[in-house]
């Protein structure tokens, strides 16, 4: 006989975090006071729990990403910009100038959100 914890349901990954886009972000120009190829990521916690999160890239030295973790409150959102670094820019554009010819530019860049959830115990230590 299964005792009520171990057929309890195990919570998927998804119940925690909800990412807005969910697969691929669009890095597009955005015009102000410089002008600079941007994306917004959107991480929505809709569980009852605190979660704390990093966001990751493989390519670090191109991205800036603002805030990179942080602690996401119960059913809250969460909004992270990410940017293509200044010093990263002028390459871009080169690399946008000869894609165009070849009809885009897709990247193999990557972009990871790692997530725990906070316990109450855990949140009295921080």
């Amino acid at each position: 006989r299964q005792s009520s914890s171990s057929r309890r349901k195990q919570p998927k990954p998804s119940d925690y975090l909800k990412l807005k886009p969910s697969t691929a972000l669009t890095l597009s120009l955005k015009e102000g006071a410089t002008k600079k190829y941007a994306a917004e990521l959107e991480i929505s916690n809709p569980s009852e729990h605190p979660i704390m999160f990093k966001v990751r890239t493989t390519n670090p030295e191109r991205y800036s990403v603002k805030p990179s973790y942080g602690i996401i409150d119960q059913v809250s959102v969460v909004t992270v910009h990410i940017a293509v670094a200044t010093e990263a820019a002028a390459a871009l554009e080169k690399e946008i100038a000869a894609a165009q010819e070849l009809g885009g530019l897709e990247s193999n860049d990557k972009f990871r959100v790692m997530s725990f959830v906070l316990t109450s115990p855990m949140m009295k230590q921080l």
